[in-house]
């Protein structure tokens, strides 16, 4: 039996069909994007010194280059963080759990719920500061792994409660 085409969601729901997750998320993305773009310039500029030494009469820094483009990356982390925010989303329904996300190319995963095999909880360091969790979801057959980052830890515990039943199946 098919749903009625007025609660059939489209290919990609778009944002305000689900749930959104937890803002405190841009904190931890935002974090991880500094953190990303030290050690690429960590990595990056004794590299840039020993290069620059080996073209000592070069016309351009290389050091300078390279700290510039990751201070470009480092931006473009900062400015994409909110856009990021608002492409997530989430909804589980009486058969399958939605998943929606990206910005540049937006992806909605459809799981079917009799194909969760099971669901973990888990939480980083910067999760826990900013007290939030992830809930990952395997599935049957091909081993697909999704993951809803940005959930309280009291909405991860729910959200896997009501994925997997705790009733024992009738034999």
């Amino acid at each position: 039996m098919t749903e009625p085409a007025s609660t059939r969601l489209p290919a990609i729901p778009e944002p305000g069909q689900l749930r959104p997750i937890h803002p405190a998320i841009r904190k931890v993305w935002l974090l991880s994007s500094c953190a990303s773009s030290l050690g690429i310039l960590a990595v990056l500029v004794p590299f840039a010194f020993l290069l620059q030494s080996q073209l000592d009469k070069a016309p351009i820094n290389v050091v300078w280059i390279l700290v510039g483009l990751v201070v470009l990356l480092l931006v473009r982390s900062v400015l994409f963080v909110d856009r990021q925010f608002k492409a997530w989303g989430y909804l589980l329904t009486d058969n399958e759990l939605i998943v929606r996300y990206g910005v540049w190319w937006r992806v909605a995963k459809y799981i079917p719920r009799e194909s969760i095999q099971h669901v973990d909880i888990n939480q980083g360091p910067v999760d826990r500061w900013n007290r939030l969790a992830q809930v990952v979801v395997h599935t049957a057959g091909v081993g697909a792994v999704v993951t809803i980052p940005g959930l309280t830890l009291e909405e991860a515990q729910q959200l896997r409660d009501r994925m997997i039943p705790t009733e024992p199946a009738a034999e």
